[in-house]
């Protein structure tokens, strides 16, 4: 069972979804609670965190991926 952030938030990657670095908290509940997650997705990045459904364009701001964020916003313009 996945909380329904989680898999809105997995549905924005599409068929990228399968390589993002998940960790389902039901089943694995020490690793969890050692990590302090309360909120549902939560991102962890070094020692960078973010709380809740973030779109594609603000994860990539957020991690740092440059590279990934001009990819997202010329697709954004592509589309309109």
């Amino acid at each position: 069972h996945t909380c329904g952030h989680c898999v809105a938030q997995k549905g924005r990657f599409g068929s990228n979804k399968s390589r993002l670095p998940y960790v389902e908290c039901l089943e694995e509940k020490d690793r969890c609670k050692q990590a302090k997650v309360n909120v549902y997705p939560t991102w962890v990045l070094g020692d960078k965190r973010n709380e809740g459904v973030m779109e594609l364009t603000d994860l990539a701001i957020w991690s740092g991926c440059e590279s990934v964020h001009e990819g997202l916003q010329k697709k954004d313009v592509a589309e309109k």
